[in-house]
């Protein structure tokens, strides 16, 4: 991903007592860092437990297929309409319309 926005790159890897949970996204600063991203206000994420997709809350929306740590997950933004996008393993997912990024201001 590049990003020469304000805002912060984020991959965070969760762990409990019975699995493991990934999340790659998009987090502003204010976005607090022990949570996965797309839970918290001001972060957006795609989940690989699941294959959902997260806008500043808990509750997501199916958005892709589910992915682990053997898939290379790709993520990206489209400056011009904010809405952020997702490749599995080279292949694009699609650009997700609850991903957009209205709340905040990116600049380049």
């Amino acid at each position: 991903m590049f990003c020469t926005c304000p805002c912060r790159r984020k991959s965070s890897t969760l762990s409990d007592h019975h699995h493991r949970q990934i999340g790659i996204g998009f987090a502003t600063p204010k976005a607090p860092l022990n949570r996965l991203p797309g839970w918290e206000p001001e972060s957006w994420a795609y989940h690989g437990d699941d294959g959902f997709s997260f806008s500043c809350t808990a509750n997501g929306k199916q958005y892709g297929p589910k992915f682990s740590s053997a898939d290379v997950i790709g993520c990206g933004m489209d400056f011009r309409t904010g809405s952020a996008f997702f490749t599995k393993n080279g292949i694009m997912i699609g650009k997700d319309c609850t991903l957009v990024l209205v709340h905040t201001r990116l600049t380049l």
